[in-house]
């Protein structure tokens, strides 16, 4: 019997300073990912829903919480740029090789390309997340960069996001944003609560950590963007408001995030450069209004939304964003490249109001691509 409590009372010996030690290992050297280092997905998506994309795909991220390929080494002659921004960046149900970063990288890579960066390899990693505002953003790049040694370029394309966080409320003359803890702005990062359970502990995240680096296992989805079905289904059927709130608190809430936004970034990135956001910025007829999901009042993830803004009036906010983008980034000096005048506005460009298909990627990949290195021959050359 004596034996059994000795064992039992080395056991939880061990344990709390196992958990003690995972917890100072994660105070002191825990690091903050906009994406879960080593994740892996597959996606089966409802075709149904999407029939301008691929049936698969597949979402990887590398050891430093990028989506895209394995970061080059310090060793390397190597450019490395990071693009950021909402959903239009993520291009979550694209698959890996399709999505426009990817094909920016692709572009870069070219003999012409690599010649103008003065470099043999260039890499583009992917932050960009899902209803990522610009202020969320701040905190997200803030603490995403402290574990860079250098980045050549940071080109965001922001400012949808922050459109739609507005619209949930309503279009409200009295705007505050809603704000974003550090569980919603990261997939990973060092912060409790921990508990000594070890379901929640700090070894268990961990450990976890290391089993994704160990064995990399893919997670697999189905019908992927049902939802997106789901969402215009609800827009048919409820009701479509032609009111036009004046959007300026959301506006100057974005000025300010925006600046605070390129100011982060240019204390790390050596460039950046502003992506100026597309979307079908056209009338459109009634078959081509079942693509329309997005701006509602209300979260349409949570099934709250019954009401939603007219098409005229999202195109309103999303010019008078553009306007504030172009303001901010001419006053602080900062390349930018358009997309808009270059892009057929249609659905085969787009699936739905504001995200593009992989032919849209292609396009917007080479356009950026394009304004990345004549940005650069242009400020080697000092002009």
């Amino acid at each position: 019997m004596m034996w059994v409590l000795y064992f039992m009372a080395a056991g939880l010996l061990g344990w709390i300073l196992t958990e003690a030690c995972s917890r100072l290992y994660m105070k002191t050297c825990g690091r903050y990912f906009a994406w879960q280092p080593h994740a892996r997905t597959r996606l089966e998506l409802e075709m149904s829903a999407l029939p301008q994309l691929e049936p698969v795909t597949h979402f990887e991220v590398n050891s430093i919480g990028e989506r895209g390929a394995e970061p080059p080494s310090a060793s390397e002659n190597a450019f490395h740029a990071i693009a950021m921004g909402g959903s239009a960046v993520e291009c979550y149900m694209l698959d890996q090789k399709a999505e426009w970063p990817h094909q920016v990288q692709l572009q870069l890579n070219q003999p012409e390309a690599l010649k103008a960066l003065g470099v043999d390899r260039a890499h583009v990693g992917n932050i960009g997340r899902s209803l990522m505002a610009c202020g969320p953003l701040c905190t997200m790049l803030d603490g995403a960069l402290r574990h860079y040694e250098s980045v050549d370029l940071i080109f965001m394309m922001v400012g949808s996001s922050d459109v739609v966080a507005w619209t949930e409320q309503g279009g409200p003359a009295d705007y505050t944003p809603k704000e974003m803890d550090a569980h919603a702005i990261f997939r990973a990062h060092p912060l409790g609560p921990f508990s000594w359970n070890p379901l929640s502990s700090a070894f268990r995240r961990l450990a976890s950590a290391g089993y994704r680096r160990w064995k990399k296992p893919v997670e697999h989805r189905q019908r992927v963007g049902k939802s997106v079905q789901k969402n215009r289904d609800n827009r048919a059927a409820g009701k479509v408001l032609d009111v036009m709130p004046d959007a300026s608190p959301m506006l100057d809430v974005y000025r300010e995030n925006l600046t605070r936004l390129i100011t982060i970034a240019r204390k790390k990135a050596k460039r950046v450069l502003v992506v100026h956001t597309p979307w079908v910025d056209r009338e459109l007829n009634a078959d081509e209004q079942k693509y329309l999901w997005n701006f509602g009042m209300g979260k349409a993830s949570e099934g709250q939304v019954q009401e939603y803004f007219s098409y005229a009036a999202t195109r309103s906010f999303l010019r008078g964003m553009d306007r504030v983008t172009h303001e901010v980034a001419d006053e602080l000096g900062t390349a930018q490249v358009e997309l808009l005048p270059h892009l057929d506005l249609d659905f085969d460009t787009f699936y739905d109001e504001l995200h593009l298909t992989p032919k849209g990627c292609r396009e917007v990949g080479k356009l950026v691509a394009d304004a990345i290195v004549l940005d650069h021959e242009s400020r080697s050359s000092g002009a």
